[in-house]
């Protein structure tokens, strides 16, 4: 099943962050960073692709872009034509301050990233490892760490503010219409819970939550889809030592088993099913 998410993941960007001496080399964990984005569409069991700075962003519905440190103008021209032309984006803090070169763009921010934000970009500072600052929404109040990018919005409008230290009150998360699509930037180091939140709404949004004929209990079951213009087949994994129960809506055949599934198959610690359904024309 083709993917409408899509992250990026530049091992170029990687490089230059395990060299760069701006941060808190502790704290910029760009992988885990990576890692945490991807953690509520694993969960919900949304295809994701990763994607590096040459591929092409049209195919999908929603971009995310954490971390992008080193990105040349041209990748940020192409960002602002994607979100231009219909696409959602996600940027974070430590984006876009230095290009290929590993050198500081002349004028700050490329022009593209402040037009397709809606942002200046001002600073960033750096908390101390145990540090924390919060991040008040309409939706309530969240934990921020590590991070705090000041910005000014220019056309975006303001989702989220920091509640904490000499900014208190200034924009923390922005969401810029620009062309048919929006950009949404996360100017700080969120918690897991208002990621969550976030992905929560914008998949919604999008219509990006898959239909699935089988329910589970728990998110350390994942169910993934392959697919051709004749069968559908569903991998339903347990990455849990406990056994899971989930819950056929559909008519589907256990391929393990050779049997019928129909109603509640309990699986076991690791255990996995592979479910089938025949695509009626």
């Amino acid at each position: 099943q083709s993917a409408q998410v899509a992250i990026v993941f530049d091992y170029d960007n990687l490089w230059a962050l395990q060299n760069v001496w701006s941060y808190s080399k502790d704290s910029l964990q760009y992988w885990q960073t990576i890692q945490k984005h991807y953690q509520y569409f694993w969960e919900h069991d949304i295809p994701v692709e990763f994607i590096n700075v040459n591929d092409d962003l049209t195919p999908f519905k929603l971009v995310l872009d954490p971390m992008h440190f080193m990105m040349d103008e041209q990748y940020a021209d192409k960002l602002a034509s994607y979100v231009e032309n219909g696409g959602h984006l996600i940027g974070t803090y430590i984006t876009g301050m230095v290009n290929k070169d590993y050198l500081a763009h002349l004028h700050g921010w490329p022009k593209s990233l402040k037009d397709v934000y809606g942002i200046e970009f001002n600073e960033t500072d750096t908390l101390y490892p145990k540090q924390t600052n919060h991040l008040k929404t309409k939706s309530g109040e969240y934990t921020i760490q590590d991070y705090c990018d000041l910005i000014t919005p220019t056309t975006a409008k303001t989702l989220g503010t920091y509640m904490d230290d000499f900014y208190q009150g200034q924009a923390a998360i922005t969401q810029n219409n620009f062309g048919k699509g929006t950009a949404i930037y996360l100017a700080c180091r969120t918690d897991n819970k208002f990621l969550h939140h976030l992905y929560d709404n914008l998949t919604t949004h999008l219509q990006l939550k898959p239909n699935l004929p089988i329910r589970k209990l728990n998110k350390q079951v994942s169910i993934q889809i392959r697919q051709n213009k004749n069968d559908i087949y569903y991998f339903v994994i347990n990455f849990s030592h406990l056994e899971h129960q989930i819950q056929i809506t559909e008519n589907l055949d256990n391929v393990l088993s050779n049997k019928s599934a129909n109603k509640e198959i309990t699986l076991p610690g690791y255990g996995v099913v592979v479910l089938h359904k025949t695509i009626k024309e």
